[in-house]
């Protein structure tokens, strides 16, 4: 939840003020300090009261405060050394012992205000208008006999006689709805600097009662549609957005989270029960569909950042863009119909696994992953084309932009890879006969196994039975014979009549072995460029 900025630190319910008078004696009534009375008279003084216990906190830079306990719960504290209409003034606070903190409490512009808090961990804290974080304080006990009791008593009389406190204690809206503008044409200025054009932003504050104006940070709430639009002017279809459809904002606070754009005014409708208010501003915002255009923004901002690269003819496309986008972040095909092409999201944009063509010359252990069995696509707006790695093999693709490239973008479909499968075992026994076990690629097709057995280039698929897992490895079981792994163990075992021991091989080492001689995948085509180019 947004707090209020610059003066109440936690909302501890409306205190009334307690005014500080002698105990144990009259109530003395003052004239104004300097203000005369009738016959020419000097004005009356209160009464010193006797101090309980004096104390002076050191802060950073030469900041400190000065504070006078009384036995009632009382206490007056003067903030000194900081650029705060708080410094100087004397007002009169009520200890409060809330559970292990202790807080000093009384009011500033009808809001709570607690200048001095000891926390729970037995930091001392003043928090002062104008320091969002508070200042640290060190209790000094050699610079406590510096603190002159009677002239603090006597400076709070008189400013409480003149009237300034009592000024400064109460609310007036006026002048928190400026304070609350100015921060606001803060953050539009910004904005305005980000997007290019001035954007003026209004509050309606009719929608703003007296108790949440003193309570939550007006400004802070509706700083979020700003944040919005400045995010939004990070990119090319923002700011044209912006510059095209959006003159001035109004933040209401009465509403139900919700965005909408009227004759070139974009109003902010919500509620001070909003959370993630930024991230919801930016959401709603990419949501919108300008008038005219066959797209929301979040979808113009993904064509922004997708490339399409093709061949001369353009019957081979590679679509390369935002994860979130229609493509999931890669796809191919002829541009009308693309397959999702299975991209690591610890590799960079344009990674694929095609295990058929090897480069040495990549790392084998790059984030845990064998880059020598990656190919990959890299766009170059440069030079307006894209280049193709497959293994060693280098092919030049043309990087199709404007109104091509959209007219794929807004066409084509999208389908699952047609590579259905991936290698998940393989085993040998001396005589060159091979098992091999694949499976299903999808979360739902991931228990699918098939069982493979035969020499090189000639292995078949085996009839499945059934299949075994438990902590003793894994068992499937055929009508010809069952196949037994310990992968943890490293060790295989294939068992027909009789058992026979098997070698197990590390899949990383024999990629190429699964994909281009055992003959399982020799035609299949894995829905990747290096298909066809």
């Amino acid at each position: 939840m947004l707090g209020k900025k610059g003066r109440a630190w936690g909302l501890w319910g409306r205190l009334a003020m307690l005014a500080l008078v002698a105990r144990g004696g009259a109530v003395v009534t003052l004239a104004p300090v300097g203000s005369g009375c009738a016959g020419g008279k000097p004005p009356v003084q209160q009464p010193l009261r006797e101090v309980q216990q004096a104390r002076w906190f050191g802060g950073p830079d030469g900041m400190h405060v000065e504070v006078l306990d009384f036995a009632d719960s009382t206490a007056l504290v003067r903030v000194l050394g900081v650029e705060s209409e708080l410094a100087g003034k004397v007002f009169a606070y009520q200890r409060v012992q809330n559970g292990d903190r202790l807080e000093y409490r009384t009011k500033l512009h009808g809001g709570d205000l607690y200048a001095l808090v000891k926390e729970r961990d037995g930091r001392w804290m003043a928090y002062v208008p104008g320091a969002q974080n508070g200042y640290a304080l060190t209790y000094l006990e050699d610079k406590t006999a510096s603190v002159d009791g009677a002239a603090l008593q006597r400076t709070h009389q008189e400013q409480t006689a003149s009237g300034e406190l009592a000024a400064m204690q109460r609310f007036d809206r006026a002048a928190e709805q400026k304070h609350a503008e100015d921060q606001l044409a803060e953050s539009s200025a910004r904005t305005g600097t980000q997007c290019g054009k001035p954007l003026p932003i209004t509050v309606a504050w009719p929608s703003v009662t007296d108790a949440q104006l003193l309570e939550k940070s007006v400004s802070g709430y509706c700083e979020s549609v700003m944040s919005g639009l400045g995010r939004l002017c990070e990119g090319e279809v923002g700011k044209r957005f912006v510059a095209e459809n959006v003159g001035a904002i109004e933040c209401a606070l009465d509403g139900n989270n919700q965005l909408s754009l009227t004759a070139q005014k974009l109003r902010w409708s919500i509620n001070f029960d909003i959370t993630n208010a930024e991230q919801q501003a930016y959401a709603a915002l990419l949501a919108l569909t300008p008038a005219g255009a066959p797209q929301t923004l979040q979808q113009q901002i993904f064509a922004e950042r997708t490339y399409v690269c093709a061949d001369a003819d353009q019957k081979h496309v590679v679509v390369l863009g935002p994860r979130e986008a229609a493509h999931k972040g890669m796809a191919y095909g002829d541009g009308k119909q693309m397959s999702w092409v299975r991209t690591p999201e610890t590799l960079g944009d344009g990674w694929f696994f095609d295990p058929r063509q090897r480069n040495e010359k990549n790392s084998d252990d790059f984030r845990g992953l064998d880059l020598r069995l990656f190919s990959h696509v890299e766009p170059d707006a440069k030079t307006a084309s894209c280049k193709l790695t497959c293994g060693a093999r280098e092919t030049s693709l043309k990087l199709i932009t404007g109104a091509a490239k959209n007219a794929i973008l807004e066409g084509a479909s999208y389908v699952a890879s047609p590579m259905e499968r991936e290698p998940y075992a393989l085993a040998r026994d001396k005589a060159g006969t091979y098992y091999f076990v694949d499976r299903g690629v999808t979360e739902a097709t991931a228990r699918d196994f098939r069982l493979y057995k035969g020499p090189r280039g000639k292995l078949r698929a085996l009839a499945m039975k059934d299949v075994v897992s438990d902590s003793e490895g894994e068992i499937f079981a055929s009508t010809s014979g069952k196949l037994r792994l310990v992968l943890g163990k490293q060790s295989a075992q294939w068992i027909s009549g009789g058992t026979a021991t098997l070698l197990l091989l590390p899949l990383n080492e024999n990629y190429g072995l699964v994909y281009n001689e055992l003959g399982v995948y020799l035609t299949a085509r894995l829905g990747v460029p290096c298909d066809d180019l």
